[in-house]
């Protein structure tokens, strides 16, 4: 990248990146950028959800299934407070 970064990455400088086709994400205050997922990882994900989630409806858990990949923010800033 030839971007001049901070130290220390923030969400806000996430959100002022360059649109385009690659995703990023911000890791303890670290841009990384996110690898697309490859046919194999798809499928067993696909394996592990059906097995799993006939355990979670049959009761045996109380809660739900999410599968797909869920971008949400936990920290806005690197040093750890909370948004």
């Amino acid at each position: 990248m030839n971007v001049n970064t901070p130290k220390r990455m923030t969400a806000e400088y996430l959100d002022g990146l360059p649109k385009d086709e690659r995703l990023y994400e911000i890791v303890q205050g670290e841009l990384r950028e996110v690898l697309p997922v490859c046919a194999y990882g798809t499928k067993l994900e696909a394996k592990f959800a059906y097995h799993f989630l006939k355990f979670v409806e049959d009761d045996h858990a109380n809660g739900e299934l999410l599968t797909g990949t869920m971008r949400y923010g936990q920290r806005r800033d690197p040093d750890g407070k909370e948004a």
